[in-house]
């Protein structure tokens, strides 16, 4: 006959808090798993119960499992051997480890989609920052390109106003020559 071990017993060797163990025995026994039960209701742990509580424990403390999703993996493992073997509750850690390896695998997936599911939106973006700023820009070079264009035209115009004024200067201060001092150059 299996030893069985206190809830003190078990949380001390899990290094867990009582309280601890509790929730996840509620937990694994809300997924099925059968924990041995006195009249007062106290659970009692065998040595097959402490190794799926360390399995879970892994899952839970070091891999950060949720406790639903961890209840859901060894409870899979958990069925699968016994189906396999036709006895008891029996888990091998290390097919646990592989089937987490495989769950892991898939959230890693999951969260890979995720992260290029956003890099595609944050692209799309910047693509559409850069076509607006190279529109303001053209729309800045077409801007320049007018006020180019009168500037020249209001210089060209300014120079050509200055030469016609010259000239009409130039034609005011030229004394007046008669006739004959036009004919004869003086």
């Amino acid at each position: 006959m299996d030893l069985a071990y206190t809830t003190k017993e078990v949380a001390s060797t899990l290094d867990i808090g009582e309280s601890t163990l509790r929730k996840w025995s509620v937990a694994l026994e809300k997924g099925g798993y059968p924990f041995i039960k006195n009249d007062k209701g106290y659970r009692s742990y065998l040595e097959r119960d402490i190794i799926v509580l360390r399995k879970f424990k892994e899952l839970v403390k070091v891999k950060s499992v949720s406790l639903e999703s961890a209840t859901e993996l060894v409870m899979a493992r958990v069925n699968e051997e016994s189906l396999a073997k036709g006895t008891g509750v029996a888990l091998s850690l290390d097919s646990l480890t592989q089937e987490r390896s495989l769950a892991d695998q898939g959230e890693i997936n999951k969260e890979l989609l995720e992260h290029f599911r956003k890099q595609e939106e944050v692209n799309k973006r910047l693509v559409e920052m850069i076509q607006e700023q190279g529109e303001m820009i053209k729309n800045q070079q077409n801007y320049i390109d007018e006020r180019l264009n009168k500037h020249d035209q209001m210089l060209v115009q300014s120079m050509r106003d200055n030469m016609e004024t010259r000239k009409q200067i130039a034609a005011a201060e030229e004394p007046k020559k008669g006739f004959w001092g036009k004919l004869f150059g003086r």
